[in-house]
This record gives structure tokens, sequence and C-alpha cells, in this order.
């Protein structure tokens, strides 16, 4: 049986074998290792959990569930635009599962309205403006990837709003990891559907591993360091 730090270790292994099957276009070392990226997480997490789980541990396990099932229709994907859409559908309920995290967990009486309303206004227009260049490339997919990219939005505000939550180093793990996993979004679409990005599967997997570690980072230390709840 692996300790704890083996486990991670373990992940990151996987992780730069994915990586760099991605920069040299190895597509054997990139359906290998992609399916075990998020299982490799959540074998991690949940040695760092302890039962009864919480309200946001059980969402979180079932948002790495759906993380894996997405990332094996993104394999897919390249063949057949209806595993694009079963990619996409996974990720949104892997984002509604953080959104259900994040807004269990607000104080909202301890958050400045001037806040929330600045941070609803930026991740709001910045939606607008990348959806305003996406859509008319999507064809088909314009509804679920709209849908997709509210809850891609939602999710980074809801984190935003924990700010009197979380003690403020893991408030910032958390806001870099919705934010790095905006950006990993952000690549992949672009290349997708508006103009090839160069190592977009690099880079584009690159941000979506690391936002996925620090979220699933920040929600590990949840229940020890913030929250005695039980569901």
């Amino acid at each position: 049986m692996l300790s704890v730090k083996n486990r991670f270790i373990a992940f990151v292994i996987i992780a730069v074998v994915h990586l760099t099957g991605q920069l040299v276009s190895n597509e054997w070392i990139i359906w290998m290792t992609r399916p075990l990226l998020m299982p490799s997480l959540l074998w991690w997490f949940l040695s760092q959990i302890s039962k009864p789980f919480s309200f946001a541990h059980k969402r979180m396990i079932a948002a790495l569930l759906l993380a894996s099932a997405g990332d094996i229709f993104a394999l897919l994907a390249k063949f057949n635009d209806w595993f694009f859409f079963a990619d996409i559908l996974c990720y949104l309920f892997m984002q509604l599962m953080y959104v259900l995290i994040f807004l269990s967990i607000v104080r909202f009486q301890d958050v400045s309205k001037v806040y929330i309303s600045i941070a609803i206004l930026i991740f709001i227009v910045y939606g607008i403006i990348f959806l305003n260049y996406l859509l008319p490339h999507s064809g088909w997919l314009t509804l679920p990837i709209l849908i997709y990219a509210s809850a891609v939005t939602l999710t980074i505000i809801s984190s935003a709003i924990t700010i009197t939550y979380f003690p403020r180093p893991l408030f910032i793990m958390l806001m870099a990891g919705t934010i790095i996993y905006l950006i990993s979004d952000t690549i992949i679409a672009t290349n997708k559907f508006i103009t090839p990005v160069h190592l977009s599967g690099f880079w584009g997997l690159l941000a979506y591993i690391v936002a996925q570690a620090l979220i699933t980072k920040v929600i590990s230390k949840y229940k020890n360091e913030t929250d005695n709840r039980e569901n």
C-alpha cells in the first residue's frame, strides 16, 4: 500500500508522462495516461479525508469521477462530435459539483456586496467577449458550449466569494485553480473552433492538471481546517 506522499508522487509521474506525450505528439502515451490522471488524483484525495465524508468531500469525489469520464470522452472526441458533446456534459456536471461545494460554504453575510458585484462583472464580461468569438464557429454545439461556459463562469464566481471562509493561502490556491481551469478551456476551445494553437494539447492539459490538483488540494484541507459539519 503506497503512502500518502507516494500516491501524490504517482499522480505527478502520470501527469509528467502524459504531458511529455502531448509535447512529442505520441498518441500511445496520451491514450495510456490520460484516463489515469483523475483516478490517480482521486486516489490521493481519498487518502486525505476520513469518513464520514462531508458534503464537500462527497461532491469532490463525484467531480473527479466525472472528470475521469470526461477525459475518456475527450480522447474519443476526435472521432465524432457526439463524443465531444459527452465530454462537455461530463465536465458540465463536474463544474456543477464545484459550484455546490463553494456555495455550501459561502458566508454571504460576511462578503462585501461590492466585492461580489465586481467578481460577477469581471468574469461575465470575459465570458461574453470570448463566447462572442467562439460561438459563430461552434455549429450545432453552440447551445451545449453556452451552457458549459455559463457553468464555468458560475464556478469561478462562487469560488471568488469563499474569500471570507477559507484561510488566505487556501483561498488564493482555490482562485488560482478555477482561473487556470478557465485558461485551459480557453486554449482547448480556441484550438478546436477558432484557430490552431501551437502545442495546444500540452498547454491545455498542463493548465487542466494544475487546476484540478489545486482545487482538489483545497477541498482535501476543507474539513480539517475550516469545517466541522457532517452531511
